[in-house]
């Protein structure tokens, strides 16, 4: 192989630094060629140890806090087995939502003279939020409930039927002969073999239905005769 020019020069610069003895520059020139190969090879060992630390493809590397968070789930059971529980707890919380807003319902309709029954099928009741409270009248402890709609607006229960539920305050309405004791369970009855009344409030609820279904759509074109 012939050496450049440029690499003559470097080797003649090379030479006269070792006093042009040829020996001793072949000894550096081995000795700085053996020293580079053994930095490539620590290189090389270097870089397969951090390629050996990579995760694997699809693979995530958690962090302290995530590897305690991990151990402490695996502790609980197998994947399905802890969905399974988590489904039960739900359906447990569902459950005990509805026997508390039931009770709730039961409170607020006693401090108003309503029928619970009836209460909770007042249209629109599950956008409203509702609160029983103790409140001083006549100098007595009294409860009244209280409602707060979608807008935040806050009335008692009373106002708010007066207002929203005016058709359905005759059937919301506790009389004398309809009156019982609280927690007595309201139980459809018949006689001499006839079907119980259509409850009023869902009465008047299919009344409204069945007016809407005859009036016409706007959206739908008329044919002219």
């Amino acid at each position: 192989m012939e050496l450049t020019a440029e690499a003559l020069a470097a080797f003649k610069s090379l030479l006269e630094k070792n006093g042009g003895d040829s020996a001793k520059l072949a000894e550096k020139l081995f000795d700085d060629n053996h020293a580079l190969r053994e930095d490539k090879r620590k290189l090389k060992d270097e870089a397969a140890a951090l390629k050996a630390k990579v995760p694997a493809e699809g693979s995530r590397v958690l962090t302290a806090d995530e590897m305690k968070a991990w151990d402490e789930l695996k502790a609980l059971g197998k994947p399905e087995e802890i969905k399974a529980a988590f489904g039960t707890v739900k359906e447990l919380q569902g459950k005990l939502s509805k026997v508390e807003r039931d009770k709730l319902l039961e409170e607020a309709a006693g401090a108003h003279g309503f029928k619970p029954h009836v209460l909770g099928k007042m249209p629109g009741l599950d956008r409203l939020t509702i609160e029983v409270r103790t409140v001083k009248q006549d100098g007595k402890d009294t409860k009244v409930a209280h409602v707060k709609d979608e807008l935040g607006q806050t009335r008692t229960l009373a106002e708010y039927a007066e207002a929203e539920w005016s058709d359905f305050l005759p059937a919301l309405t506790l009389t004398a002969a309809s009156a019982q004791p609280p927690g007595t369970k309201w139980v459809d009855q018949s006689s001499g073999g006839k079907a119980p009344k259509q409850d009023q409030v869902e009465a008047f609820i299919e009344a409204q239905r069945k007016r809407g279904d005859r009036q016409a759509n706007p959206l739908i074109p008329t044919s002219n005769k």
